[in-house]
């Protein structure tokens, strides 16, 4: 189970950044998310994003725990098993067997909506894509801070333009992970202000 779910983590990484792009068009509906994220990207230096720079984009931090709250890497965790008879939520469960949580089934509000963290309250009740407890994901900081490079750098550097004018279509696939069904297309160019910058990346 663990090396399943390693593959699956592995394979959604490609698939979260189409989530991401889904989710940002999204919001842009809402409230310009995309602009109003560069601005305080823009407000933390003028070079490319770096690691330490994103203690300080809280609000780049909420997207990517919004996106992951609606689109787990997972939507089954790795599976735990108690050696005695427990009590979980009220059920009982004899020792030995084997239960998992539906992470998936835990995503709900389904409206995308990044300022519901951005009191830091709402963490531990509402993101359970990495687990929780002692056996969470060990990996969970790397992977928070892979994507919020991956999401700031594009945000930062690139304007984007979606292909077509309908609604971004976000139902999900089925599998070992949660693909889209029909994959985000956009174009992108550099932002004039980043060309000299590019090459550093």
């Amino acid at each position: 189970a663990g090396l399943a779910s390693w593959l699956a983590s592995a394979r959604y990484l490609n698939e979260l950044e189409c989530w991401l792009g889904s989710a940002r068009y999204e919001l842009e509906l809402a409230r310009e998310g995309s602009q109003y994220a560069l601005t305080k990207i823009e407000k933390v230096n003028m070079k490319v994003l770096e690691a330490t720079d994103l203690p300080k984009l809280q609000y780049l931090r909420c997207i990517v725990m919004e996106t992951l709250r609606l689109y787990p890497a997972t939507p089954l965790l790795v599976p735990h098993e108690s050696s005695v008879d427990s009590v979980v939520s009220g059920f009982h469960s004899q020792g030995d067997n084997a239960s998992r949580i539906l992470s998936y089934g835990t995503g709900r509000p389904t409206d995308f909506i990044p300022e519901r963290f951005e009191d830091g309250k709402s963490d531990g009740k509402m993101l359970i894509p990495f687990g929780m407890g002692r056996r969470r994901c060990p990996a969970e900081n790397l992977g928070m801070q892979m994507v919020g490079l991956a999401l700031g750098t594009m945000i930062q550097c690139f304007n984007w333009q979606r292909l077509g004018a309908d609604p971004v279509d976000m139902a999900e696939g089925s599998g070992l992970t949660m693909p889209k069904v029909v994959p985000l297309e956009a174009s992108y160019e550099p932002r004039a202000s980043m060309i000299d910058l590019l090459p550093k990346i």
